[in-house]
């Protein structure tokens, strides 16, 4: 359950895979600039939609604390390590200049 989590909570292949998802349908761009303002909109919807807790999230935590120890000392470490919250994972994304 961690690996998948890791795995697919790639938030750099996330935001590639949404960018090219909606350039993709585009033939042509009539210009560099409305490129960039398309891509600026997708990355600030994509910033308000991975808020978002991750799924099974919990359970890979649990895992974790199995490896680093379940005493708090060792709980307080691994978030500590990590710089996480249970069961909340933030990503903020770079504002991009249009």
């Amino acid at each position: 359950v961690v690996r998948k989590s890791i795995y697919t909570t790639n938030p750099i292949q996330g935001v590639h895979r949404q960018i090219r998802k909606i350039t993709k349908t585009k033939g042509a761009f009539p210009s560099e600039q409305a490129l960039m303002k398309l891509m600026y909109l997708e990355i600030q919807n994509i910033s308000k939609k991975w808020t978002m807790p991750i799924h099974n999230w919990g359970i890979a935590l649990s895992q974790l604390y199995v490896k680093f120890g379940e005493n708090s000392q060792g709980k307080k470490q691994l978030l500590r390590s990590i710089n996480l919250e249970p069961d909340t994972v933030r990503v903020t994304l770079p504002h991009l200049m249009v």
